[in-house]
């Protein structure tokens, strides 16, 4: 079984922001996920070295520096599926956003994506559409991140909520 770790929208400075069930995943993940909007290049850094083995993308408000290392958008295979990753970096208003990426991803049977703060599950014409949420606690809003399990060809994932 492949076990992702899957995280966007964390908006901090280093690792040690991330609350305590979200830094252990880090290292306990066969793979870790951002999907944008780190916000500090030594939060990057770190999700690096603690990582067994991470796929990252930019995001609206990573800067230069973030930019310059990472993708706007990724597509990667793992055990005979394509998983898309994206912020999008364009960023604005969340409607009319999934039919963007869509576009962009015609043939991802997952994608992973940030930028709204909500998490969200959903299958739409047989693939899995995942937002981990975001990466902090705001005041009624849980931080939240995503498990992302395959195994067997199988296809599964789960919404944690942290500090609700």
């Amino acid at each position: 079984m492949t076990r992702i770790f899957v995280l966007a929208d964390t908006h901090m400075n280093n690792l040690a922001g991330l609350p305590p069930p979200m830094a252990r995943e880090v290292s306990d993940a066969d793979l870790v996920v951002h999907c944008g909007d780190f916000t500090g290049s030594t939060f990057l850094d770190e999700l690096q070295q603690h990582a067994r083995s991470l796929a990252a993308v930019y995001g609206n408000t990573d800067g230069t520096a973030i930019r310059q290392r990472l993708p706007d958008k990724l597509v990667i295979g793992i055990a005979g599926h394509t998983i898309a990753i994206i912020h999008p970096s364009w960023g604005g208003p969340p409607w009319q956003m999934d039919k963007e990426i869509a576009q962009v991803f015609p043939e991802a049977d997952i994608i992973l994506f940030g930028h709204t703060h909500e998490p969200e599950k959903k299958w739409r014409k047989g693939t899995l559409w995942l937002n981990p949420g975001q990466g902090y606690s705001t005041v009624g809003y849980p931080a939240t991140y995503a498990i992302l399990h395959i195994e067997d060809g199988r296809v599964d994932a789960e919404i944690m909520e942290v500090g609700k």
